[in-house]
This record gives C-alpha cells, structure tokens and sequence, in this order.
C-alpha cells in the first residue's frame, strides 16, 4: 500500500522537482524538493511555477500510532534529515 502526505506544492526551479511545504507534529514546518514521480498535486497542475497549491507527497510509513505517525521522506528536507513525525491524520492511502 503507497501511502501519502497531504503538504502545499509549488514547481521546483527544475524541471522534473516540486517545492514541497509540509507541516509536522505540533505545528513544525519542513521543506523539500521532490523528484516529479513523488508528488501528485491536487488541482491544476499547470499552475504557473509560484502558484502553491494542495498536493501529496508520496512517504513511507515506518512507525504509526492513533495519533501520530514517523515517515521517511523521498528525500532530505532543508531543516533536517528524511524523516519527520506528522499528525496521522494527514496520511491516505492511494
């Protein structure tokens, strides 16, 4: 099963990348950039390259509870390593 982040996605400044802006646990935020096969925007999405819009970040889910879940990233954010703890409720399953 491929599980997925809800997050806000802008167009990478190459192609083949999205911006991704994603919030953890209690409210922290992180950033990435994601190859392409990664994310799924929702919405148009040929939207012009500043335009953030909703999108899902494709993760694995290595450790969950009912309130909270450890995913690995497809890779490093900027503020950290590749793994962040987020609400479980901003998992799906696609």
């Amino acid at each position: 099963m491929t599980s997925y982040l809800s997050c806000n996605v802008t167009r990478g400044q190459l192609s083949g990348e999205w911006a991704v802006r994603g919030t953890g646990y209690a409210g922290v935020e992180f950033s990435l950039f994601a190859p392409q096969d990664c994310v799924k925007p929702v919405g148009d999405a040929s939207a012009d390259a500043g335009a953030e819009q909703a999108g899902l970040l494709r993760v694995e889910v290595l450790k969950a509870d009912d309130r909270r879940a450890l995913v690995q990233l497809p890779a490093q954010t900027f503020e950290n390593g590749q793994t962040v703890t987020v609400d479980r409720n901003q998992i799906c399953a696609v």
